[in-house]
């Protein structure tokens, strides 16, 4: 490709998109071509005003990118018709500047018009690895998402599946924090292959694994589960082939089918997408179109912008704070990273961002199948064991707070007391006692008791609220065998309601019969009750009043 004399571009959507044709090669991708394709539409709405705000973008005409590379080796460069082996690569950056004060920059560290490589940094919104292929040219995509709960504690938006890609225009380092994406090309990668691309760029740093790329996966996901058809091209996986290859990363695949009890289904997906989410682990999901066909998409992301509601239809079922879920954002391989779904209440299916045949968006909805869930070998205790316990214990406490007189709510000068909200996620012990280091109203011979404590790698970690506050964490060992000791210990961050949970478990662990419940559920019960009796962890000193 011939050396381009303009290589700094101010953004519009028509600027990029004639671009992407020139780039991606001309005489088979038209502007019209591109124009057609989906991702037109999503990166019109990603890069407006309302939501990144880019001002410009900046073109690499030649660049290697080694997933591509990989594809091509394998596949491409054995077709009769050559293709170029190059890709381009085109950042985005939410300030103005021009091509002259961009080569200042670069060449003479001179700055013009206020651009610094620190305002660079600062605005870099990501890029776009462009491939020289007839149709299919959405490559490795790194964007930066909308403001998130690390930027506005207000935002109900969550992107916790990031990580930090390092990028090098012309020898300046750039940095950005996402989840890469790429279109599916149905020759080395269909949108399995594609959302098990994207879910494995998150869990490779997080379980330490390699992440492989598109046609690693194919090829992995078919060695031992051929399909009815020849590998390449690839039309699709199966759900057992992709189950094959989150193996064949040293991955232990937990594969949820879900049922036709559509309400149930909802709160189960809601459930999983958050307790997961939230320790980095993408969720690969499949679903039935209602335009017709199956597609898979990487779970990346959800939004906390709705209320919470109990999980059954009763004064006292179990309340998750998941359950304030109303979207979820997925890498959509046909529409753009981070693609919002939104929840419908009222059908229990998805809203995706698919235009339907007349190039409308909002009709097209997704009824999910299945959730696979790509886990490290040693996290062993399901979602559903700790929720079954939460449950009870929750269902007792619930009954016994039914019955408390307002004088003793008054004595602990408590509010009418509420449901808890239960955050149930699974966790790291660093992120644990990081959390536990960081909060104020512990105090520090309790925050070295639980620094100092042995824990396991994985835990299960739920949080009791009322409203906003959290009030204490159960802590469950993901690692531990079925029939083990699960429940480790309870961190208490409430006075008030810790020294009313104590008094109100050791009433319960010697009233009540043993009942059939979890055994977790009763751990729990007696893990409160012996701190009451024990009078230890973070309480007041004795002089402060309490019986």
């Amino acid at each position: 490709m011939a050396e381009p004399s303009q290589y700094v571009w101010p953004y519009d959507i028509e600027t990029l998109c004639r671009c992407f044709a020139e780039f991606s090669g001309k005489n088979t991708n038209t502007p019209e071509v591109v124009r057609a394709k989906f991702h037109k539409t999503y990166f019109e709405s990603y890069f407006s005003v309302d939501g990144l705000g880019a001002k410009t973008f900046v073109v690499e005409p030649e660049y290697v990118d080694s997933d591509f590379l990989e594809d091509y080796a394998a596949y491409y460069v054995k077709c009769f018709q050559q293709y170029d082996r190059f890709t381009s690569r085109f950042h985005f950056f939410s300030v103005a500047f021009t091509q002259e004060a961009f080569e200042g920059l670069l060449l003479e560290r001179k700055e013009i018009d206020g651009l610094t490589l620190g305002l660079l940094n600062e605005k870099y919104l990501g890029f776009v690895v462009i491939k020289h292929l007839p149709g299919t040219i959405i490559g490795r995509t790194c964007l930066k998402t909308y403001n998130d709960v690390n930027d506005d504690v207000n935002c109900p938006r969550h992107y916790p599946v990031k990580r930090p890609y390092t990028v090098h225009l012309f020898g300046i380092d750039l940095t950005v924090n996402t989840l890469a994406f790429q279109e599916q090309d149905r020759a080395a990668a269909a949108c399995a292959t594609s959302a098990l691309w994207s879910a494995f760029q998150g869990t490779g740093p997080l379980f330490h694994h390699k992440s492989p790329c598109p046609i690693e996966i194919t090829k992995a996901a078919s060695k031992h589960i051929p399909s009815a058809t020849r590998t390449l091209p690839n039309h699709g996986l199966s759900v057992t082939q992709m189950v094959d290859a989150t193996r064949k990363v040293g991955l232990e695949p937990s594969l949820i089918q879900l049922g036709k009890a559509q309400a149930a289904k909802t709160a189960l997906i809601k459930a999983t997408v958050y307790a997961y989410l939230k320790l980095g682990v993408p969720i690969l999901m499949g679903v039935s179109l209602s335009n017709g066909g199956l597609h898979a998409v990487a779970v990346t992301g959800f939004s906390l912008g709705g209320k919470p509601t109990p999980e059954k239809n009763d004064q006292r079922g179990l309340v998750l704070k998941s359950s304030r879920m109303d979207k979820i954002y997925a890498h959509d391989d046909q529409i753009g990273p981070f693609a919002r779904m939104i929840i419908d209440p009222e059908q229990h299916k998805l809203q995706t961002s698919w235009p339907d045949d007349q190039g409308n968006v909002g009709n097209i909805y997704a009824d999910p199948i299945f959730l696979l869930l790509p886990l490290y070998h040693k996290v062993r205790v399901t979602l559903e064991q700790i929720r079954l316990a939460v449950g009870f214990f929750s269902s007792l406490l619930s009954r016994f707070f039914d019955a408390m007189p307002a004088q003793i709510r008054e004595r602990f000068r408590l509010p009418v007391m509420a449901r808890f909200e239960w955050d149930v996620h699974l966790t790291k012990v660093d992120m644990l006692k990081k959390d536990v280091r960081d909060a104020s109203c512990i105090g520090l011979d309790y925050k070295k008791e639980v620094a100092i404590q042995s824990m396991p790698k994985y835990m299960w970690r739920v949080g009791a609220l009322v409203g906003d506050e959290r009030v204490f964490d159960l802590l469950f060992d993901a690692t531990d065998v079925e029939t083990g000791r699960t429940f480790l210990r309870a961190i208490e961050y409430n006075i008030d309601y810790a020294w009313l949970l104590r008094v109100v478990c050791a009433e319960l662990t010697q009233r009540l019969p043993r009942l059939p419940a979890p055994k977790s559920a009763w751990h729990v019960l007696e893990w409160f009750s012996d701190a009451y009796l024990g009078n230890k962890g973070n309480m007041r000193e004795s002089g402060d009043g309490y019986p």
